[in-house]
């Protein structure tokens, strides 16, 4: 199945699906309005470019530029943005978020001064691009302000690196001597690499840039890291098929990318896959190359990404890359405020018995509207199916050997996250270091359900934190990751979380009868 098939569906079938998950979709959830608005892929004022037979460019995993806003376009900025909510007492001022809001206003600062079109009709990114010459040549060196370390300059291996401390954040400019000399230079401003625990705020403030982000001359997408991977494989995928095994569609897709967007938002910034590790640096190489910035968040720094990972040595120059074109922030607030939120429904039982079974089965009667469950297949990519004996108005149960314990992967749990709005899922075991293999997906599937946010209902065998009992030393990934899935968890329990409206929910189950 295509992406532009997919793509077409979703958009005809967007209202439908606004309607589903107001209704039927979450209805016990519901007791007060929600005050997040639902979200679908790619959804931005240029849908019939983007599903134009010669747009290769865009993504079915990414939620593109909201319409014009006016109350936030009037904030002009994260920082007036972030005060904002302060006052009106929806966050909590936290003096480590305000300084990297700072920050992200800077580069707010310079992607209008970059793409915004003047009364003539041209930017600054215009004549740009009118004089750049196929490989990407230095830019000028900009004049000295109070953001100017954030545009694009000459890297010099030679020089220190040099780390300013500002109420415990810190934001390193990297140019040291372990870096290749043939680092190329851009003219379009540089990006930011936002690193540190869980539930810090990373991702809000990122999403506090994005949505700030209201002139229509910057085309920007933002996407889940797992997603943006798992769809540059099936392109190339698709590509190779139409050019032959032995073609090189990267620099193809690159630009296609570029070409709509200007902007890349990462959340969650991790590399755990060798198939990924390999490409990245020639992947990124090519996006920075057309003028992409990038703007990510991730639970690592850069130089811990794929840590003791195979062929490692083939993966550090992007590390290199990466600290080039993206200054790396360190958000180091000691606090997760996914811990401590309101909870009113009970979606995490243990443990896992008759008795919890019976009040998972209940909840999920209530929530699907109904007993009169369905079985049938969801079509994940390639053609593969994965089989659910148990499902109803876009509510699904699995148990945990089904999705954890069979050779599935994100490109499944995002199948699934598109056919459902709630998961009940059953008889999760506690995590030891001998089953890394189950609990490696079940970081990906959290992973997965958080981002399209679909609601979990869960039985386990311990409480939440007794869920992991591995080794803190461990330089393991997943031991790694394990903090931010238990944040996670905790989050997708709160009142908060059960009242925000899917990513998207489409159950093509139902549509097919």
């Amino acid at each position: 199945m295509s992406f532009r098939y997919l793509a077409t569906k979703v958009f005809r079938n967007r209202q439908a699906v606004a309607n589903s998950v107001r209704s039927a979709g979450c209805a016990l959830f519901m007791t007060c309005k929600p005050q997040i608005q639902a979200r679908f892929f790619s959804e931005s004022v240029q849908q019939s470019r983007r599903l134009s037979e010669k747009n290769e460019g865009s993504f079915m995993f990414a939620q593109t530029a909201y319409n014009f806003d006016e109350t936030i376009a009037s904030f002009d900025g994260p920082v007036k943005h972030y005060d904002y909510l302060v006052k009106k007492g929806v966050i909590i001022d936290d003096e480590y978020q305000r300084e990297v809001a700072k920050i992200l206003q800077g580069i707010y600062n310079n992607l209008l001064d970059y793409y915004k079109k003047d009364a003539s009709g041209v930017s600054k990114a215009d004549l740009s691009h009118s004089t750049a010459a196929p490989t990407p040549a230095p830019a000028a060196e900009p004049k000295s302000t109070g953001w100017g370390w954030f545009k694009r300059r000459s890297a010099t291996p030679a020089a220190e690196t040099q780390t300013v401390k500002n109420t415990g954040t810190n934001y390193t400019i990297i140019h040291n001597t372990a870096a290749p000399t043939h680092i190329g230079t851009y003219s379009a401003p540089k990006g930011v690499y936002i690193w540190g625990g869980p539930g810090c705020g990373k991702t809000y403030l990122m999403d506090l840039l994005f949505n700030s982000i209201q002139c229509p001359d910057i085309k920007k997408a933002r996407v889940d890291f797992h997603s943006f991977m798992l769809e540059i494989h099936m392109k190339l995928h698709q590509l190779r098929q139409k050019y032959g095994a032995r073609s090189d569609p990267l620099p193809e897709i690159a630009r296609n990318i570029a070409s709509c967007n200007n902007v890349l938002f990462f959340d969650e910034f991790q590399v755990t896959d060798v198939a990924d590790a390999m490409m990245m640096q020639r992947l990124f190489s090519n996006l920075f190359a057309n003028n992409v910035t990038v703007i990510s968040t991730s639970n690592r720094e850069p130089d811990d990404l794929y840590r003791d990972g195979v062929q490692r040595d083939r993966f550090v120059p992007f590390i290199h890359l990466l600290k080039s074109q993206c200054p790396v922030l360190h958000l180091n607030s000691g606090k997760d405020y996914r811990f401590g939120g309101k909870k009113e429904v009970r979606t995490y039982f243990w443990p896992a018995n008759e008795s919890t079974n019976h009040e998972v089965d209940t909840l999920f009667k209530q929530v699907a509207g109904g007993d009169a469950y369905k079985s049938g297949d969801v079509e994940v990519v390639q053609g593969r199916h994965i089989h659910v004996s148990k499902y109803l108005n876009g509510v699904c149960e699995f148990d945990f050997a089904e999705l954890c314990e069979q050779p599935t992967g994100a490109s499944d749990y995002i199948s699934l996250c598109n056919q459902f709005h709630t998961m009940v899922l059953k008889n999760i075991p506690v995590f030891t270091m001998n089953s890394m293999t189950q609990l490696r997906r079940f970081i990906t599937l959290v992973d997965e359900l958080y981002q399209y946010k679909v609601k979990l209902i869960c039985t386990t065998e311990a409480p939440l934190p007794k869920l992991f009992q591995l080794d803190r030393n461990s330089v393991l990934d997943e031991v790694f990751a394990s903090d931010r899935t238990i944040s996670r968890l905790e989050e997708m329990q709160t009142v908060h979380y059960l009242q925000t409206l899917h990513f998207l929910q489409k159950p093509k189950l139902e549509e097919s009868e």
